[in-house]
């Protein structure tokens, strides 16, 4: 039996806008001032998916526990790591996770009867407050790097309608040939 640990996933051809990557869209509009300090572990769906299509197809592995492909990395990184992509101030406070608990369990309580998404969710905020990195030297995928996974991501949300927020980075001009009106 293989089993694997995959991190919060982010990143293009999201058939269904995912967790992660309407947080993503939600921070570049403005809609997520706040955030909880602490961290999380974040990878790249499309390397995810190349370790499971392995994992299934391979028999070259040694032993059965996997980490998903991935980065632990601060939430004051991750809106960094935004801004960078974005070329944006993007303006957020962090306030302590647990500090927090109380808005996610009001959130997931109204999210009942909400039919619109409430960017606030109490396992959100508790992943934050407990999550620490993969221990050295536990069994982990490479990775693609996480600013790449934030600028495809970006790419294609604005190429599907997801997003109308400016991106104005070079990067971002020169993969697309615009800037988002």
């Amino acid at each position: 039996m293989l089993i694997s640990y995959p991190p919060a996933l982010l990143g293009p051809h999201d058939p269904h806008l995912g967790d992660q990557n309407a947080r993503l869209r939600d921070l570049v509009r403005g809609l997520m001032p706040i955030w909880p300090r602490g961290g999380l572990p974040l990878g790249d769906v499309r390397d995810t998916a190349a370790l499971h299509a392995d994992l299934v197809t391979g028999d070259s592995f040694q032993g059965n526990r996997f980490f998903g492909p991935g980065t632990f990395m601060s939430t004051k990184d991750y809106a960094g790591t935004v801004r960078a992509a974005t070329g944006r101030a993007l303006p957020v406070v962090f306030l302590p996770a647990r500090a927090m608990f109380p808005i996610g369990h009001l959130a997931d309580l109204a999210q009942r009867v909400w039919h619109w998404h409430i960017p606030a969710e109490y396992g959100a905020l508790y992943v934050c407050a407990v999550a620490v990195p993969v221990a050295a030297g536990a069994v982990t995928a490479p990775s693609r790097p996480f600013d790449e996974t934030v600028r495809d991501t970006l790419r294609w949300l604005h190429e599907t309608g997801r997003l109308r927020s400016p991106v104005t980075t070079p990067e971002f001009r020169a993969a697309t040939g615009k800037v988002l009106p």
